[in-house]
């Protein structure tokens, strides 16, 4: 019995330390994300009732970034997200991606989004550390991502974008993109690269980013939850879904 509980305690705690690389703002205060829990921020991200806003209404790039550093070679980061208002063809991208420890504000360098291909149509995007490499998935139309232009507001399905990193050894990484609108999947983008810097074992940060172009463009993105999950949570799922199968082996039996 006492060893049979002590399995379970340890299921527990895994499940626990996967659950900590989801981050969600319930409890933030309105106003600024800069400064709340480990969020440096610019001051176009803030918070309202529980969901950050982005509004890149000038020409520069915006980001915030989770100060938390991780370490491993492999990682998978997830985030859902709706654009409430993009002006026809003016919308660049939203991004989700790894930082290295220099890079506290902008692009997320090593990081993959939805960016706007033309005033119908989009394509997943993805840049490198020092994004002399960019990759662009074929376009999807404006209809696989639910989008609705009335009386001059323009919004989404709520949709879901995800990276996996894996490293694979001599600098080089491969990062899988994918964009999913509930269960039905938009568009797939997979990308070799190489970091231009050497990053150490603790020097990956979770960053979100987004952009615009032309002077008089604007979009606002929302988001609720973004997560990242280092290698050692891969082997946290696992066990979680092994004390599922237990614990259906044990209903079962009983």
């Amino acid at each position: 019995m006492k060893t049979k509980m002590a399995l379970w305690v340890g299921m527990i705690a895994a499940a626990v330390t996967v659950q900590a690389g989801v981050i969600t703002f319930d409890g933030y205060t309105n106003g600024p994300l800069n400064g709340q829990e480990n969020w440096n921020a610019r001051d176009d991200f803030t918070v309202t009732s529980g969901t950050v806003q982005i509004n890149s209404d000038s020409t520069d790039f915006y980001g915030a970034r989770w100060n938390e550093a991780y370490s491993g070679t492999h990682f998978t980061l997830s985030t859902d997200f709706t654009f409430t208002t993009v002006e026809a063809n003016r919308l660049t991208f939203f991004a989700l991606g790894i930082a290295d420890r220099g890079d506290q504000f902008g692009f997320a360098k090593g990081g993959g989004g939805v960016r706007q291909h033309s005033d119908t149509s989009y394509t997943l995007h993805f840049a490198n550390l020092d994004q002399t490499q960019n990759s662009f998935s074929s376009p999807f139309s404006e209809a696989d991502i639910g989008l609705n232009i009335s009386g001059g507001v323009t919004t989404t399905d709520k949709l879901t974008l995800n990276l996996v990193y894996t490293y694979k050894g001599g600098g080089l990484w491969t990062t899988d993109v994918a964009l999913f609108n509930g269960a039905t999947e938009v568009a797939t983008l997979t990308t070799d690269w190489s970091a231009d810097v050497v990053w150490s074992d603790a020097d990956k940060f979770l960053q979100l980013a987004t952009a615009r172009i032309g002077a008089t463009s604007g979009a606002t993105v929302n988001f609720d939850q973004v997560s990242i999950i280092p290698e050692p949570g891969t082997l946290g799922l696992f066990v979680i879904s092994s004390a599922g199968i237990l614990l259906a082996r044990r209903v079962l039996l009983d």
